[in-house]
């Protein structure tokens, strides 16, 4: 650094930008903040030191210089943009898109402000607005990898597969190793019922990320679901004629009708062992209020785990597992494939909004008719109160009470919720799981 005092002060800034652009933060930082003790109304220095705080995780400070930038220039559209990125990401939505805006009333050509305003208006659920966004940000600069990626995810949004099947595509051109294009590429392709495709998709996300959590979570539900898929082409080719005249009946008609439930819903009991809650609240959980509703639609008190309960190596859950196996096999009068299975403390104010558990994929793979729910009351908690977690089926409406050690299946496709409001944690297992005729 005492190398440096003979340095002008623009020189001094272009070698705090030549560090910073070789990965040199922490020299870049100083010498940014030297420009600064001598010229302190540098906005673009500024902008830069906001740029490396920004990095280092010191929102407030990176705040601080943006909004210093902006005093000393008004018409700054970089840093109006960069403390739009701030507010935004401080949850500041209506203010980083005003920002957003001012910085293309100042400068029109400047894609990044653009892709930043789409992403705001995705965040918004306004896709038409961000799909305007990120196609001028890609109109400025063609090979925007990111703004082609998350074109891709508007036209998803919009029901257009294709399109957004070709703006992951170009994404990946211009960008090879973007791991989240790979991924959405995957989903979409999940969502089609390519199942090889997506398997390959995701498996490249997670080779060029290996941290990709939600890459690793759908690829192990890709490849349970090609087990299934083999374990019903198997019976399909079953030699017992009845087994095969019934495959096929099952493709023509409705879900309403091919449904192979012995009663709808059909409701069976087990007695509990004390033992299983006490093995359940071992195992690891999510709080509720931490889950994404998109993903698990619950809310409130309580914890949730992960869908691979009966992964669990203890042996009273090995049990249950057992147990639960022959009555689902009892139901629908079939083998049965497991896809997932879990469980969820409700506990005050705890609950599950109305939800189904069908997957688009259910339907490309043709398996809407064979995909069932259970439910497994372990304690039903305080039902003296309002909300004593009644379970909540539509389609037609029924209302069930639970009690201790009832099992409750219905068809996959039917909407169902419970709200909680007693004092004493409510559990039950779930399983969704499949017919394999």
């Amino acid at each position: 650094m005492n190398n440096n005092k003979s340095l002008t002060t623009e020189e001094t800034f272009n070698l705090a930008v030549k560090n910073h652009q070789e990965g040199k933060t922490n020299i870049a930082q100083k010498l940014y903040n030297q420009v600064l003790r001598i010229k302190p109304n540098h906005s673009q220095a500024l902008i830069n030191l906001g740029v490396i705080l920004k990095e280092l995780g010191e929102i407030q400070k990176a705040k601080d210089c943006y909004e210093k930038a902006i005093e000393i220039n008004p018409n700054h559209s970089q840093a109006l943009n960069n403390l739009g990125n701030i507010l935004k990401e401080l949850g500041e939505i209506q203010k980083a898109k005003d920002f957003f805006e001012k910085a293309i009333e100042i400068n029109p050509n400047y894609a990044n402000a653009h892709y930043n305003l789409g992403n705001v208006f995705k965040g918004l659920k306004e896709n038409l607005k961000a799909k305007d966004c990120f196609e001028k940000a890609i109109e400025i600069n063609p090979n925007y990898a990111n703004a082609h990626n998350n074109l891709g995810v508007v036209f998803k949004g919009l029901g257009e597969n294709q399109k957004a099947i070709d703006c992951y595509e170009k994404a990946i051109e211009i960008k090879p190793n973007y791991a989240n294009s790979h991924y959405n590429l995957g989903a979409i392709y999940h969502d089609l019922g390519e199942l090889q495709k997506a398997i390959e998709c995701f498996e490249k996300a997670i080779k060029l990320n290996p941290d990709h959590p939600s890459a690793h979570k759908n690829l192990g539900f890709l490849l349970k679901q090609k087990r299934l898929l083999s374990k019903i082409e198997q019976a399909k080719k079953s030699e017992i004629k009845t087994t095969i005249n019934f495959f096929k009946k099952n493709q023509k008609k409705s879900h309403k009708s091919d449904l192979r439930l012995t009663s709808d819903p059909f409701i069976s009991n087990r007695k509990v062992e004390a033992e299983l809650i006490s093995q359940l609240y071992k195992v690891n959980t999510k709080k509720l209020n931490d889950v994404n509703p998109n993903i698990i639609p619950c809310y409130g008190n309580g914890r949730n785990s992960d869908y691979n309960l009966f992964e669990n190596n203890f042996s009273t859950i090995k049990a249950v597992e057992k147990d639960l196996i022959n009555i689902m096999k009892e139901a629908v009068k079939s083998d049965i494939f497991i896809m997932e299975s879990f469980f969820n403390i409700f506990q005050t104010g705890g609950g599950i909004i109305s939800h189904n558990h069908i997957h688009s994929s259910d339907n490309a793979y043709g398996l809407l008719n064979k995909k069932f729910s259970l439910s497994y009351y372990l304690d039903i908690g305080d039902q003296n109160c309002s909300k004593p977690g009644t379970l909540k089926l539509q389609d037609p409406d029924r209302e069930i009470l639970p009690s201790e050690g009832m099992i409750v299946i219905f068809p996959a496709s039917r909407k169902h919720s419970a709200t909680y409001g007693g004092k004493k944690d409510r559990v039950m297992i779930g399983v969704n799981f499949y017919s394999l005729i």
